[in-house]
């Protein structure tokens, strides 16, 4: 153990290769969107275009060790970012696989990269940087820089209709793996991972517990054979848990008890063990007072109404105050009545 400034994202090395292809700085230590006064992100990173694999994976370490020993500008406002003792660890125990171009057939509200962007993998830049990014994972595994137990996530737009769906399957096959999708298509090959290996999952996030509620988030209107495909996924899993749900806080968008009672009854019609709060991550560090207090009261009014049925819930992308009022708003809405 050793005190530093850090993270769980730093002590465990994550590698996240997060955002286009063309931007400068891809592979990061996480997905904090934390940018500058000119809107540049400034999180922990260096670019794709670090040499060949072995270079992009030694770049990144050493960068990382800088981190841990001088600390990072970017990184002072992150409400993760704490001094305490932090484990010492020396290889990657998380590789993250968000990169862009990736299509996705959805059209979420709170994202700004869907679209077709299958033609884009004509530009030879791009090809180039899906080559490096393969390369780099390829070596960290060979060489060991990645733990051989390590935790891969794939959030690359929408895996079923990925133009490199293949190459990513196999740098994940025997793999614990979550992978992130909109279930609009079942795929065999996450079905087979998930058959084939206990620590694997899917992660949809749900948004919605009504057709119409999702249609006007997700822009699209699927509901139902999303949780049709979700149901085919539980049932070639494993075991129960590896379907695992999201559900981004939106006040006055998705945060209807409509929607809140339709998730429940999703959630104990596939026997999934809980959920996952969220938030718009797009204003998480310039939202207005207002804007904080609705979050809270929504968030609040869902876990408690999660805890009456019976439901667990945990929560990601909040700070620690955050989580508090959260917990004290369920607790008071529980005990008063309200829910």
């Amino acid at each position: 153990m050793k005190e530093y400034y850090g993270c769980n994202w730093i002590e465990k090395a994550h590698l996240n290769f997060n955002g286009q292809i063309t931007d400068e700085w891809l592979v990061a230590l996480c997905c904090e969107n934390i940018n500058d006064a000119d809107g540049k992100r400034i999180i922990p990173s260096i670019p794709l275009h670090s040499g060949d694999g072995g270079g992009i994976i030694k770049c990144f370490m050493e960068m990382r060790k800088s981190v841990i020993e001088n600390g990072h500008h970017g990184c002072k406002d992150c409400v993760q970012y704490q001094k305490k003792q932090w484990r010492e660890n020396e290889q990657i125990h998380y590789v993250n696989l968000s990169m862009y171009p990736s299509p996705c057939q959805a059209k979420c509200v709170y994202c700004s990269l869907y679209g077709d962007d299958r033609l884009r993998f004509n530009d030879e830049i791009v090809k180039q940087g899906y080559e490096n990014i393969f390369d780099a994972v390829a070596y960290g595994l060979d060489s060991g820089t990645i733990h051989p137990n390590a935790f891969f996530q794939v959030s690359c737009g929408e895996i079923a209709i990925h133009p490199y769906k293949d190459r990513i399957f196999d740098l994940v096959k025997g793999r614990a793996c979550a992978f992130f999708t909109n279930a609009f298509i079942y795929d065999e090959k996450i079905a087979h991972n998930l058959s084939s290996n206990p620590n694997s999952s899917i992660n949809l996030s749900i948004d919605a517990g009504t057709p119409q509620t999702w249609l006007d988030v997700k822009g699209v209107d699927n509901f139902q054979q999303v949780v049709d495909n979700l149901i085919r996924y539980s049932n070639a899993s494993h075991r129960p848990g590896q379907i695992t749900l999201k559900y981004i806080i939106m006040p006055n968008v998705n945060t209807f008890a409509e929607d809140f009672i339709g998730v429940i009854n999703i959630i104990k019609a596939l026997k999934i063990r809980g959920i996952t709060l969220s938030r718009d991550v797009r204003i998480k560090y310039n939202h207005s007072s207002q804007e904080q207090d609705e979050l809270i009261v929504s968030a609040g009014y869902f876990a408690a109404m999660l805890q009456k049925s019976g439901v667990k819930w945990g929560m990601t992308q909040y700070s620690g105050k955050e989580q508090k009022d959260i917990v004290a708003f369920a607790k008071d809405a529980l005990k008063t009545g309200q829910i």
